[in-house]
């Protein structure tokens, strides 16, 4: 089974990670330089990688062409962000535990005829730019911002997919 995740971004500026790093940066977050904040699927199929990933970024359901851009990779390889002078950059994963992308799954299958696609995980990735002394002190950080503004502790869950 092979693990593909798709990441879709918005082309214009978003405004709801603007207002989040507004926010944050009067909570005092001042080592925060950047705040990006996509939507997240990993998909588990069976199709092979290549034709899964031409496939998966036509849908529009998923990807609007107006107004998204996105990246298509394996779940084993890692994110590839453009390094940003001495910033630390973190990407933390935020899910609803009720998982909501079961009707998604649903369409997917049914509707579009993706029938290879056994499992869908969604969700918001937040990729943090911290100015920081060192990655222990920067992951620190991104956690610390992570429960005070990124994810609700009662119905969601998240998870730090990288620090570099």
């Amino acid at each position: 089974m092979n693990e593909i995740e798709l990441i879709v971004g918005l082309k214009i500026p978003d405004t709801t990670a603007i207002t989040a790093f507004h926010t944050l940066e009067k909570l005092g977050y001042n080592r925060l330089i950047k705040l990006k904040r996509e939507d997240y699927y990993k998909f588990s199929t069976a199709e092979p990688i290549p034709k899964f990933s031409k496939k998966i970024g036509k849908v529009d359901i998923l990807v609007n062409a107006n107004k998204n851009k996105f990246i298509v990779k394996s779940a084993k390889e890692p994110f590839e962000e453009e390094k940003q002078g001495r910033l630390f950059i973190t990407k933390i994963l935020v899910k609803d535990r009720e998982d909501g992308a079961k009707a998604l799954l649903k369409t997917l299958q049914e509707r579009l005829g993706l029938k290879k696609i056994k499992k869908l995980e969604k969700g918001a990735l937040w990729t943090l730019y911290i100015s920081a002394p060192s990655e222990e002190l920067a992951k620190i950080m991104a956690k610390d911002i992570s429960w005070k503004l990124l994810f609700n502790e009662n119905y969601q869950e998240r998870k730090i997919m990288q620090v570099g």
